[in-house]
C-alpha cells in the first residue's frame, strides 16, 4: 500500500506524511497530475521536483515554470525552450534567461534592419490621442507627471503616420510641457506643434 493516513495527514508513497497532503516522488519529474474535463480531458498539469531539484509546474509536457533558488523560468516545450526568467533580486529577461543587467530585458529576434522588440497600443485611440512610454525622474507616483514622456499621437482618422511628441515636466513642476513634435511629414517643430518647414523653431514670447 502506498497511500497512508496517520496523524491527520495523509501521505502518498511515504509512511510519514509531514504535512495534510504528503507526496514522495518515485522517480525525477513524477508527482501530482490533474487532468481537464470534457473536451480538453486529455490535456493535463503536473507538479513535481525535477532532478535538480527544483519545483516544476507543466502544463501537457509543453509550457510551465520551474521555481529556482535564483528565481523563476519560463519555458515551452518541456523545458527544451526557455522564454524568460524573474530573478530574485527583482530582474525580468523577457525571450532570455542570461545577461539580465537591467530591471526589464527584452531580447528579440535579429534581422539585418530595425525590428520591434516592444510594441505599446492604445486599444481605442482616438485623434490626438495615442501610446507613450514614460521616463520618472522621481520618487513621486503621479501618472504622467514628473518626467519625460515620448508619444506617438494619432493625427488623422485614418491609419496615416502619426506625429512623434517629446513632453518634459515644466521648470515650475506644475505638468508636462510639450517641448518637440516629429510631424508625419517629416517636419520637425520646437516650441510649436505645427512646424511648417523641416526645422521650424518657435521662439518665446518676449
Amino acid at each position: 500500500d502506498d497511500s497512508w493516513f496517520t496523524g491527520g495527514n495523509f501521505g502518498i508513497g511515504t509512511t510519514a506524511p509531514a504535512t495534510k497532503l504528503t507526496v514522495q516522488q518515485s522517480a525525477d519529474d513524477n508527482g501530482l497530475r490533474i487532468y481537464g474535463y470534457d473536451d480538453v480531458a486529455s490535456r493535463y498539469a503536473e507538479l513535481f521536483v525535477n532532478s535538480a531539484g527544483y519545483t516544476v509546474l507543466d502544463a501537457s509536457t509543453d509550457r510551465g515554470l520551474a521555481l529556482k533558488g535564483h528565481g523563476i523560468d519560463f519555458y515551452v516545450n518541456s523545458g527544451g525552450t526557455h522564454i524568460g526568467r524573474w530573478t530574485y533580486d527583482g530582474k525580468l529577461g523577457v525571450g532570455t534567461t542570461s545577461n539580465l543587467n537591467s530591471i526589464f530585458n527584452v531580447y528579440g529576434a535579429t534581422s539585418s534592419g530595425p525590428t520591434s522588440i516592444i510594441t505599446c497600443m492604445s486599444a481605442d485611440a482616438t485623434v490626438g490621442g495615442g501610446a507613450g512610454i514614460f521616463f520618472k525622474s522621481s520618487n513621486n507616483h503621479s501618472l504622467n507627471r514628473y518626467g519625460a514622456q515620448i508619444s506617438a499621437i494619432r493625427n488623422s482618422s485614418d491609419n496615416g503616420s502619426p506625429d512623434l511628441v517629446f513632453n518634459l515636466e515644466k521648470t515650475d513642476a506644475t505638468g508636462l510641457a510639450e517641448r518637440m513634435r516629429i510631424k508625419g511629414d517629416g517636419n520637425v517643430g520646437i516650441g510649436t506643434t505645427a512646424p511648417a518647414s523641416k526645422l521650424h523653431v518657435k521662439l518665446d514670447s518676449a
